[in-house]
């Protein structure tokens, strides 16, 4: 298996035109429509589009979505890298990068480009997906930022949110901010509805495996913060969905208190994993209503992060008749092509798929996983 590194457009445009993954995505297409499976873009887009082939490529890359037959699409709006879509909230990734990092600046006139000509990437989604009617969820990693790509005038404005590097030993460069604070949870319902209300999406998708931290170490009533904030969008959603005249979904990707710490070890450092939980309460999300869809993580196939498989099972009964389904999630399998990992790979997903609502599939593409299924038969 031969997927090139690098960002989504240079993969994509790989995956069009090698004939390997063409033959395998042709062979395993109705295997791959037999899963139900939900597909999360970071929406990056090649970091501003340096080959200016955006438009055409992401209406390509939607299409080969569509063709496998997935239950929806998740596009990234909520990372501070390349895109904003909340105009209203905060200003323009292009207008604010340039004052920071100058060898982003071909980047941020790239996407100047796309804004004056009247589109961006999620319009062209959008748009694509309405032809296929697929669903398209609107994704956001709200609670991690870097300061080096430039950040909303938000954070600089408020640095007494940030977390105490105590709190939130990760990278350097990486900070996230305290949702005890009411001031802090109003801005980010106001920061991810506003795409909701501007643009036809069918919800809400919040990243919760890589945003953590969320609170100070010690904080208290860590969960009934963090409930409060998901009964917000809860209620803003409802009230845009009876204007529509729909309902609009919140999904969100977690952990759970058994995996949390366990599958993500190779991303976070030591002292990061030895943190307290940070406020995940599933059975009060299910019992209330609060999400539509939660994806649970099962398998990463990044160095050092597969870790320990979440056990489906007993959170599909305990939603059983409730309005929540349960995925489970698998990323960054295409990292390892050696054929155990590649079996290993492809019965975590077919175990999912059996115990589950869907399967949940972040950096893994429908060409990736068509050459999961193809490694593992060969080997």
């Amino acid at each position: 298996m031969n997927i090139p590194p690098g960002d989504w457009g240079a993969q994509f445009r790989w995956s069009f035109g090698d004939t390997q993954a063409q033959e395998a995505l042709h062979k395993h297409q109705g295997a791959l429509q037999a899963l139900e499976l939900v597909y999360d873009n970071d929406g990056l887009w090649d970091w501003g589009d340096p080959w200016g082939e955006g438009s055409h490529m992401i209406r390509r890359m939607v299409d080969q979505y569509a063709q496998v037959g997935a239950w929806a699409l998740v596009w990234g709006c909520g990372n501070n890298l390349a895109w904003s879509y909340t105009p209203r909230v905060q200003e323009a990734w292009c207008d604010r990068v340039p004052r920071r990092e100058e060898n982003l600046r071909q980047l941020a006139e790239r996407q100047r480009q796309w804004l004056d000509a009247g589109t961006d990437p999620l319009a062209v989604v959008l748009e694509r997906a309405r032809m296929h009617h697929l669903p398209v969820l609107a994704g956001f990693r709200l609670n991690r930022f870097f300061q080096i790509y430039g950040v909303e005038s938000w954070y600089e404005d408020n640095p007494q949110f940030v977390l105490s590097p105590a709190s939130c030993p990760l990278n350097p460069h990486q900070y996230s901010v305290d949702l005890a604070r009411p001031e802090v949870r109003r801005h980010f319902v106001e920061h991810s509805i506003d795409v909701v209300e501007r643009y036809e999406v069918q919800g809400l998708h919040l990243e919760f495996m890589r945003a953590i931290p969320f609170f100070e170490r010690g904080q208290e009533d860590k969960a009934a913060y963090l409930n409060e904030f998901l009964r917000q969008l809860r209620w803003e959603l409802d009230r845009i969905g009876r204007q529509r005249g729909c309902h609009l979904e919140l999904s969100i990707w977690s952990g759970t208190p058994q995996n949390y710490r366990v599958i993500r070890k190779g991303i976070f450092p030591p002292e990061f994993c030895e943190l307290e939980f940070h406020g995940i309460d599933i059975p009060t999300w299910i019992s209330e209503g609060l999400v539509d869809r939660l994806m649970l993580s099962a398998w990463s196939g990044g160095p050092g992060r597969r870790g320990m498989p979440v056990e489906l099972a007993p959170w599909v009964e305990q939603a059983r008749g409730s309005r929540t389904r349960i995925l489970g999630e698998i990323d960054n399998a295409w990292e390892l092509p050696e054929p155990e990992r590649l079996r290993e790979a492809e019965s975590v997903i077919r175990q999912i798929a059996a115990t589950s609502d869907g399967v949940f599939l972040f950096n893994i593409q429908p060409y990736a996983l068509a050459l999961i299924l193809e490694g593992a038969r060969q080997n």
